[in-house]
């Protein structure tokens, strides 16, 4: 039998990262509520770089569109990839 010690330090780490996260829920809810996120949006969402998004709309891993210079994201494909990250976590 392999047994684990949870200890109270451990519980405080992890009530941090549900904080965090929870943070992050409620702070991209109030964005997603609109159909179109502009980039700036997106990485406040996402909490990643200018570099980070483009990498993402290169490799496909992040609809969107382009009117003019801006680039658009759907916000049902972000709080897809918002979950994806948190259950990566």
């Amino acid at each position: 039998m392999n047994l684990e010690l949870v200890t109270k330090g451990d519980l405080r780490v992890l009530e941090g990262k549900l904080s965090q996260i929870l943070q992050r829920i409620g702070d991209s809810s109030s964005k997603a509520q609109r159909k179109w996120l502009k980039s700036s949006d997106v990485k406040t969402i996402l909490q990643c770089s200018d570099a980070t998004l483009k990498h993402y709309r290169n490799k496909g891993k992040l609809p969107f569109s382009r009117v003019g210079r801006t680039y658009y994201y759907n916000s049902s494909d972000v709080e897809a990839m918002l979950a994806k990250q948190i259950k990566q976590h």
